[in-house]
């Protein structure tokens, strides 16, 4: 065990004689340098050196009594604290390392079938950030709002995830959104794509509706951002739904 503790404090650059040397007026108590020289065995320089330090890293604290020093160490909450500084420290550099690592990871995925577009929903969700999707079909947008109020339900999640839907013509539209934080744009032109996206945060997912249906999830924080900026250049010259339309 003692062997574990001393370990444990080299992790916060506290040498191997200074953890003995700290320990020993752990459990013995105010004592003068001698005294702890002799119970743990080591020269008297060393430990004289060892004091010092641990004095300069307030580790422990001195008082003179008939011109000796006397060396006292009190409750271990401030080498605990320092422990936690440093477990805290380390999180951080570890959460900082991977954050570097996924802005750097370009990923792509190949999968297919309607559960995963499913998935895709949910995990987009999870991420509380708006969802652009543009040129649905009818079913997958009735599909899409409903599952997306029963996943919110589930979750307890109060449907504030904002989202835009853009289609292509205002005769694919075929009613008004369920769900509220729900805006829906028309551009005026035909087209026979099957193709859907969906864009959120740092991802971007191609939906291709054939058989099977197929979904290609791209993870890439400037293709996102290049994509977002093209729908949001369609979205400003969209026309919103009016009731007539519906």
């Amino acid at each position: 065990m003692v062997r574990e503790i001393i370990q444990l404090l080299g992790s916060v650059r506290i040498s191997e004689i200074e953890a003995e040397v700290y320990l020993d007026l752990l459990v013995c108590g105010n004592s003068k340098a001698n005294d702890i020289a002799k119970r743990i065995h080591r020269h008297r320089s060393n430990i004289y050196d060892a004091l010092r330090r641990l004095t300069e890293k307030g580790f422990i604290s001195t008082t003179t009594e008939n011109n000796v020093v006397i060396y006292n160490v009190g409750e271990p909450t401030l080498i605990l604290n320092h422990l936690k500084d440093k477990e805290q420290a380390i999180k951080k550099e570890i959460e900082n390392l991977h954050l570097r690592a996924d802005k750097k990871t370009e990923t792509v995925s190949l999968s297919y079938g309607m559960p995963r577009v499913h998935e895709v929903l949910q995990s987009l969700l999870d991420q509380e950030e708006e969802i652009l999707i543009q040129n649905p079909p009818n079913d997958l947008e009735r599909s899409i709002g409903e599952r997306m109020m029963e996943i919110e339900a589930e979750k307890e999640i109060e449907g504030k995830t904002p989202v835009k839907v853009l289609y292509f013509h205002h005769h694919d539209v075929v009613q008004e959104p369920k769900r509220e934080n729900v805006e829906i744009k028309y551009l005026d032109f035909e087209t026979d794509s099957k193709v859907t996206m969906i864009i959120s945060d740092s991802y971007v997912f191609y939906i291709v509706f054939r058989e099977p249906i197929t979904v290609i999830m791209v993870k890439d924080e400037d293709i996102a951002k290049f994509e977002a900026f093209r729908f949001n250049m369609k979205w400003e010259n969209a026309k919103k739904l009016g009731k007539r339309e519906l």
